[in-house]
């Protein structure tokens, strides 16, 4: 039921994000850097909290992108909130107990050599445990838009795989294999039904 939805959000991102480049293209001839990842981040962020508000619980809802928990200096890209509660005055920060999940979200996965990458990943559930030992309520995901699940060579690294047991116990999402450019529908749908039992 949901898998349909999969493919409108991946258009939509996609779509989104050409008519940014060309846009941005006109006065930059180079696109790459933090700047434009950050920009595109962005965008997938405010997307995916479009699709998924379709299935949240009606007495939650999205912050604003790039958020913060009361008494951590650490930012997560998208929180899911108690429907009523507003970030502290003049912040994004939002009171840990209306705080019901934090996500890290990232355009392509984590771009790095193998031991690289589960350093990254590392440091990510470090900064979700930190949260949870203070704050067991809170839920906390990892989802990749693209990441590499398909291996083309056995030697070859499944970079979704690496991701996955580095950050275990927390769930990790991807939404489409980088290689193929096939969405996971397998994933959205685990997404789903994460977001849908959320209290």
């Amino acid at each position: 039921m949901f898998h349909t939805s999969l493919y409108y959000f991946v258009e939509e991102v996609e779509e989104t994000l050409g008519c940014v480049e060309g846009d941005l293209r006109k006065n930059v001839k180079l696109l790459r850097g933090t700047s434009w990842a950050r920009l595109k981040g962005d965008i997938l962020v405010r997307i995916l909290a479009k699709y998924l508000s379709q299935v949240l619980p009606p007495k939650l809802r999205f912050s604003e992108p790039n958020s913060y928990i009361e008494g951590f200096p650490y930012e997560f890209d998208l929180l899911i909130v108690k429907k009523h509660s507003e970030p502290m005055p003049n912040t994004p920060i939002y009171k840990a107990e209306d705080v019901m999940c934090g996500m890290e979200v990232k355009y392509h996965g984590i771009i790095s050599p193998t031991k690289e990458l589960e350093n990254v990943a590392k440091r990510i559930k470090k900064k979700f445990k930190l949260v949870n030992n203070a704050y067991p309520h809170i839920k906390f995901i990892y989802i990749a838009f693209k990441e590499v699940t398909e291996t083309k060579r056995k030697a070859s690294t499944n970079f979704l795989e690496v991701t996955r047991y580095a950050l275990k116990p927390y769930p990790v999402f991807c939404l489409v294999d980088s290689r193929t450019s096939r969405p996971r529908p397998e994933d959205w749908n685990k997404l789903i039904e994460f977001i849908k039992n959320l209290k």
